[in-house]
């Protein structure tokens, strides 16, 4: 179908549009920000109506929970990819979820910047999913450790939720360094101290 503008419009099912404009989403929100960005601004960037995108996200907070929910989606992924993986050690897993955080860095993956901006939206009445869903992640980094040191991988006085939250910290330092200094193999070696760090203090 072509538009009057001269613009071919596809016709999407449902469920594509709805992806379409769910990526549109993240791309508007790691652009203008979670409190800023809106259904206006999805519609301009999959060069749809408003009134379409409002048929999909009728409210913003329909549209906020969606967007926030990819994000939470794909960073938890990443523990799960980078724990499934062989070899099935600790500093494996370690340099698994590192090296991936510095890849979708790197890549500027809209639903990271999404992901640390709502880390940091602590007076919003979305901060209580993040802390929610932050510390399921830091449990299961915690599971990690702990089999670690079933498996004498590591020398440490910390407990495994002490080093899971270091770990949180590794990947919050190296997501601002990917954005200061694009050097991956840079980014990897800092990665590697950190590790290094982590699993012989």
């Amino acid at each position: 179908m072509t538009t009057s503008n001269g613009r071919v419009r596809t016709r999407l099912s449902p469920k594509q549009r709805k992806e379409q404009l769910l990526n549109c989403a993240l791309s508007a929100f790691s652009r203008r920000g979670i409190a800023r960005a809106g259904h206006a601004d999805i519609a301009d960037v999959a060069n749809v109506s408003v009134a379409t995108v409002f048929n999909y996200f009728p409210t913003r907070d329909e549209l906020v929970d969606a967007v926030l929910a990819e994000a939470e989606r794909e960073f938890t992924a990443i523990l799960s990819n980078s724990v499934s993986e062989e070899p099935n050690s600790l500093r494996a897993a370690l340099n698994r979820v590192t090296a991936e955080v510095i890849d979708a860095a790197l890549d500027e993956q809209d639903w990271l910047k999404i992901w640390f901006e709502w880390s940091t939206s602590i007076r919003e009445n979305i901060w209580p999913q993040f802390a929610k869903t932050n510390q399921k992640f830091i449990d299961k980094l915690a599971e990690q450790f702990q089999a670690g040191l079933a498996r004498n991988e590591l020398n440490t006085e910390h407990s495994p939720a002490d080093l899971a939250n270091m770990v949180n910290g590794v990947i919050y330092m190296l997501y601002l360094q990917a954005n200061q200094h694009a050097d991956k193999e840079q980014l990897t070696g800092k990665a590697q101290s950190y590790i290094n760090v982590l699993l012989e203090a």
